[in-house]
């Protein structure tokens, strides 16, 4: 374990064009609730869901055993209450920079309500218009 926080921590991002305030840096996807029901994110095969964020970029990494990874990216925006994430962009051949399907996030912008941020947890929850479901995303810094 203390191999792969050490492989988080050194792939970290430093501050770039201005302070986004307790957003910014690594945040460790912790729970995953579906209408109040814990989802099975981690296993044998996946270790851990990382989030950064800087500048208007976000990132999320999934951690396999023996350093291994996978990145996606995307675009984040928000206001007072809301945390948009936006992975509706495309690279030159087409690609969509798609989210994890296990994290129920949409390609496009996911709205996520901001309901705890500060500089140790977060707390966001998005309610699919499509299925009803409402999936709660507990969060915690590493760095």
């Amino acid at each position: 374990m203390a191999g792969l926080l050490l492989t988080v921590l050194s792939s970290g991002c430093t501050r770039n064009d201005g302070d986004i305030g307790d957003l910014f840096g690594w945040w460790t996807l912790d729970t995953l609730t579906a209408d109040g029901a814990e989802q099975d994110l981690l296993s044998d095969e996946v270790l851990l869901y990382t989030f950064s964020f800087q500048t208007d970029i976000v990132q999320i990494q999934q951690t396999f055993p023996h350093a291994d990874f996978m990145r996606w990216k995307g675009m984040w925006s928000r206001d007072e209450e809301t945390l948009y994430l936006d992975f509706g962009h495309t690279d030159d051949a087409g690609g969509y920079y798609e989210p994890p399907v296990e994290l129920h996030l949409i390609r496009g912008t996911t709205p996520l309500s901001i309901l705890t941020l500060n500089g140790k947890r977060m707390h966001l929850r998005y309610k699919n218009s499509e299925s009803g479901v409402t999936y709660d995303y507990y969060f915690s810094k590493v760095i």
